[in-house]
């Protein structure tokens, strides 16, 4: 039992003695731990004293970023007001620009009718005045043949006037008439849904041109031209008939009436101031002339 005793104390000291290392090496291990840990605290310290500064500079940095922004959206505002003004501006300008252009194509276009329009109408009096001349060269050749037949009659007294010639062949077909004048425009188009209310705008567009007034009273009848002194109605009931007697050299002469038509008599009416001719007589109606 001694010995039993013995060999328990023997073991208790030896597991006193592993028991002591184990504390030793603890203590070494924890010195360690707690060396590392100081090391370690220190170190975190020094980069939290670091994080900290460089916050700080962080937060100065965005306070002066922020008021700079605050300078910054203050500006750009202004400038959107700026902005909006000049813009405001040049709109009213380019809409007052368009209606002037708008006027100025108007004008044009007027201009330009008219002017289509007093190019037909001289087209129609070039048209009207060569058909006139042509009837006057026709009225002077046969003024100047009934001319020379007088005077042959004249020289040869015991001479009888021959029988009237057969009728002449029908002259050519004229030329083509001018062009007619263009047509009315068509009918607007139908009016587009009401928008919504916007700003107020520009001045408005130039209204459409009115229609066309009724036509004036006939005024009083001229003078007489000096195409009227060239031609002259006699021995009828009034004015508006008779003879036709031509101005030539100097004296009044008839009309050859061999191939007179309407067409002639218009002419004539023309030259007098009249419409136009409505009848026309070829066998003496109005009395023989003297000559």
């Amino acid at each position: 039992m001694a010995q039993g005793l013995e060999r328990d104390i023997k073991d208790l000291q030896a597991f006193s003695e592993h028991t002591t290392d184990s504390v030793a090496q603890l203590w070494e291990h924890l010195a360690m731990i707690i060396h590392s840990s100081q090391r370690n605290s220190s170190s975190l310290g020094e980069e939290l004293a670091f994080a900290a500064g460089s916050i700080r500079t962080q937060d100065a940095i965005l306070k002066t970023m922020v008021v700079n922004v605050d300078a910054l959206q203050e500006r750009l505002e202004e400038m959107g007001w700026t902005v909006q003004t000049l813009n405001h501006s040049l709109s009213g300008d380019v809409s007052l620009h368009q209606v002037k252009i708008c006027e100025l194509q108007e004008k044009i276009g007027n201009v330009s009718h008219d002017a289509t329009s007093m190019r037909i109408t001289q087209l129609h009096l070039e048209e009207q005045l060569r058909n006139e001349i042509e009837v006057l060269n026709v009225i002077t050749a046969d003024l100047r043949l009934k001319e020379w037949e007088h005077s042959m009659a004249l020289k040869n007294l015991t001479v009888l006037q021959g029988p009237p010639g057969p009728k002449g062949l029908p002259g050519e077909k004229g030329i083509q008439g001018p062009r007619g004048l263009a047509g009315r425009s068509g009918q607007d188009g139908h009016n587009g849904e009401k928008g919504d209310i916007g700003p107020e705008g520009p001045k408005g567009v130039k209204g459409e041109r009115g229609q066309k007034g009724e036509k004036g009273e006939r005024g009083d009848k001229g003078g007489k031209t000096v195409e009227e002194t060239l031609v002259r109605l006699v021995n009828g009931s009034g004015p508006h008939e008779g003879r036709v007697e031509v101005f030539h050299e100097l004296r009044w002469g008839t009309v050859c009436d061999d191939v007179w038509d309407i067409k002639d008599g218009d002419v004539v009416c023309r030259m007098l101031g009249f419409r136009g001719a409505k009848e026309i007589h070829k066998t003496g109606r109005f009395g023989q002339a003297n000559n």
